[in-house]
């Protein structure tokens, strides 16, 4: 029973280890050692591998709202509606205020990457003072993902398809008439 317990807990660390980009050679010292090191080199990886994927995140959170606040210059630049009918003028408002709830939602769902790095250095910090205190090896820190930054997010991609939506018909009907 102990010997299945260790060899699928073994799997289970060539699997994390393999995800984390280790070859087959560099798996096998990493495995057979009794020391700390092996742990320290997978939250390392773990560590780099998460900040590459924040910086990703927060890049095309970047494109996104650059990319959505200059489409909101050139609507409020070309925007003289008032000899078109009502609905149309409506569209056109509904689809501007959907694309600045989206700049608004999205900046703040970018901030989420501040936040993030400053929430973990603090935590690390934290950690760092106890582990001095108490003589033992330090935990890892972890900082969860807030809700609200989702919802934010999540927020922001819907305004953003909502305003698209919105200033296509917009143009479907101005064409119309």
């Amino acid at each position: 029973m102990e010997d299945n317990r260790r060899e699928s807990e073994r799997e289970a660390y060539y699997d994390i280890l393999g995800i984390l980009g280790f070859s087959e050679e560099e798996q096998a010292p990493l495995l057979n050692t009794g020391n700390r090191k092996p742990i320290d080199e997978v939250e390392k990886r773990n560590s780099e591998f998460a900040d590459e994927i924040q910086s990703k995140h927060s890049n095309w959170l970047r494109f996104l709202v650059s990319t959505i606040s200059v489409l909101f210059g050139i609507l409020v630049a070309l925007g003289d509606n008032s000899q078109l009918p009502r609905h149309i003028r409506i569209l056109y408002s509904a689809g501007s205020f959907l694309l600045i709830l989206s700049i608004l939602f999205l900046s703040a769902s970018l901030y989420s990457g501040l936040y993030y790095s400053r929430r973990k250095r603090r935590l690390y910090n934290e950690e760092a003072g106890k582990t001095l205190r108490e003589n033992r090896l330090p935990q890892r820190v972890y900082v969860p993902r807030q809700a609200l930054f989702s919802i934010c997010e999540a927020a922001g991609y819907i305004c953003f398809v909502s305003a698209l939506l919105a200033l296509g018909v917009y143009m479907l009907q101005k064409a119309i008439l």
